[in-house]
């Protein structure tokens, strides 16, 4: 299976059908976080989808956590995302993808609240088909090493399931501290303000120049998200202004 061909399918089927058992998630509020959580057992639900509960571990993990990026990018992100999620587990998908710091979700598929990735939503066939080619490590992994990615468009939207969410500075402040920002080049066809992906490196003028250069991406989507509409002065200018002041800093940096 390579990319081409998941793309191919993507274009030819979208997400497609879900695969395996219906799921309905109970919700639960504990210390005033909204934690969703599927009561079903994982391996009748790997069962149902006629795959090991590995596999089916990520692509509910690829599922519920998505690409909202280009269409074109979708089989990239999606496979870069699957090598990523199986590296920061370890190889045991399941395990992280069970494991929640609340007694009551633990051991269960659920939102990503107290857990290293979400796992609320049913998996979809195109997302199966992704997990079964990255565990058989039959598509190429383009992460380049990868251990963590997010979104910053859905970070800067505040808010996530209920819960307040930190904005996607935030995040690059925090991580950068041991990880650096994988840019465009690794994966071109994925939009970096969807879906941004991070890696360990040990050099600090490294992560230092890689921060820069994630924190103009996030500003160019913020000022593309609040482009004013033709005719109207207001509004978006700021953040393409403190990009361009970034980027002249990330050009004395380098």
């Amino acid at each position: 299976m390579s990319i081409s061909s998941l793309q191919r399918l993507w274009d030819a089927e979208g997400l497609g059908a879900r695969a395996g058992a219906k799921t309905t998630p109970r919700v639960l509020t504990i210390s005033g976080k909204t934690v969703k959580v599927i009561d079903d057992d994982p391996s009748e639900l790997a069962a149902s989808a006629g795959v090991d509960v590995e596999t089916y571990a990520l692509a509910r993990a690829l599922t519920s956590e998505g690409y909202d990026g280009q269409d074109k990018g979708r089989a990239a992100a999606a496979v870069a995302m699957g090598y990523t999620i199986q590296r920061l587990a370890r190889g045991q998908v399941a395990k992280k993808a069970l494991a929640s710091q609340y007694a009551e979700a633990n051991g269960r598929f659920g939102s990503q609240i107290g857990r290293a990735f979400a796992t609320t939503i049913d998996p979809k066939a195109f997302y199966l088909e992704v997990a079964k080619a990255v565990r058989q490590s039959t598509v190429a992994d383009m992460s380049r090493g990868a251990v963590q990615f997010f979104s910053p468009r859905v970070q800067n939207g505040g808010t996530q399931g209920g819960n307040s969410i930190s904005s996607a500075s935030e995040i690059l402040e925090k991580w950068h501290a041991s990880n650096a920002f994988i840019g465009r080049d690794a994966i071109p066809t994925v939009d970096d303000y969807e879906l941004m992906f991070l890696r360990p490196e040990s050099d600090s003028t490294k992560r230092r120049i890689a921060l820069q250069e994630a924190l103009v991406v996030n500003e160019l989507g913020l000022a593309k998200k609040n482009r004013p509409a033709p005719g109207n002065p207001d509004g978006g200018g700021s953040g393409v202004l403190v990009a361009l002041a970034l980027f002249a800093g990330l050009r004395f940096l380098g």
